[in-house]
């Protein structure tokens, strides 16, 4: 995702499964991941958008609202 301000921003959308957390998710990819490949934003979606195709349509998921500089 790249902002306005051309910043960008690492989002994953996921369809989480019962009882899964931000915090817990983050945490968990932090054990496998380095800092720089970790998401910024993580949005909770009922599913994701498709394409007629079957292919994941980018344009129909929601774009990421900055509202100050910490985030969980």
């Amino acid at each position: 995702f790249v902002d306005d301000a051309d910043m960008h921003y690492l989002v994953a959308y996921i369809v989480p499964e019962a009882g899964c957390s931000f915090r817990n998710l983050r945490g968990r990819l932090m054990q496998y991941l380095t800092s720089f490949m970790i998401p910024e934003f993580f949005i909770s979606m009922p599913r994701l958008p498709l394409t007629p195709n079957g292919k994941i349509d980018r344009a129909m998921l929601p774009i990421p609202i900055k509202t100050s500089d910490i985030y969980e």
